[in-house]
This record gives C-alpha cells, sequence and structure tokens, in this order.
C-alpha cells in the first residue's frame, strides 16, 4: 500500500496534466481584473507604405504582458509624436473597457492566452498561468 501511495504522488507531481488547472473563466476573470491596472510604456513609430505604425507595451506590475498596435494614414503636417501621444490616450481610455474575444489553452506552456477585443487597436494576447490563474510576463 505504502508504495502505491508513493507512485500515485509521483504521477500527480511529476506528469503537468495531472495538475489543476483554472477555468477559461476564471482565466478571463484575471485578465479582466487588471485591464483598468495596466500601463502603457516604450511607445514607438514606425513609417510602413503611406502609414504610420504606432505601438505601444502594455505593462502590469512591472513586467510586460502585451503590445497594442495602430496603423494611421500618413498626412502632410502630422507629427509622429503627437499621434503617438494620441494613441496612447484613446488606448488607456479603451483598455478599460475591452471586451474579451476568446481564451486558448496553451497545455505546453500551461497558461491561457487571451485575447481582447479592443476596436481599433490590435492587441496581442495577454498570458495567464494556468495552475495560479496569475498574469506572466510576454
Amino acid at each position: 500500500m505504502k508504495k502505491f501511495a508513493i507512485l500515485l504522488l509521483v504521477l500527480v507531481f511529476a506528469i503537468p496534466s495531472f495538475a489543476q488547472k483554472i477555468t477559461e473563466d476564471k482565466a478571463k476573470e484575471s485578465v479582466k481584473s487588471i485591464l483598468s491596472k495596466i500601463t502603457t510604456d516604450y511607445g514607438k513609430v514606425d513609417h510602413d507604405k503611406g502609414y504610420y505604425e504606432l505601438e505601444y507595451k502594455l505593462v502590469y506590475n512591472g513586467k510586460v504582458v502585451s503590445e497594442a498596435e495602430k496603423k494611421v494614414k500618413q498626412a502632410p503636417n502630422v507629427k509622429s509624436g503627437q499621434l503617438l501621444l494620441d494613441f496612447e490616450k484613446e488606448l488607456k481610455s479603451k483598455l478599460t473597457s475591452a471586451s474579451v474575444e476568446s481564451a486558448k489553452l496553451d497545455k505546453d506552456d500551461n497558461k491561457w492566452e487571451v485575447k481582447l477585443n479592443v476596436p481599433g487597436i490590435d492587441i496581442g494576447e495577454i498570458n495567464v498561468d494556468a495552475s495560479t490563474g496569475e498574469i506572466v510576463a510576454d
């Protein structure tokens, strides 16, 4: 009986698929709960075929958790720095009301990949540890 108990413990701790996982709904809730706490950093502007590509890193608890991008058609007398500031304001106002589009479990990395829907802005996935429910760095 003692050997059986030891074998069972080894299997439980050695094979990740036996570990308790949070649900898809819990992963989505984890992401929704931090949206108002996300800050922006590392803003940049690239030029590409008549467009400005605006990008910000999304930061939570001091770690980059995703990125946000937007394309804007180039126009005369428009300063790219001002476009970046305007994008940051837009991003901050829309991010708190973002909806969760989907969540997919990545079993290999033991994380939920949660996709947000923010009209007019492309947001990368935010990753949630599938065991703890904590937001993890991108």
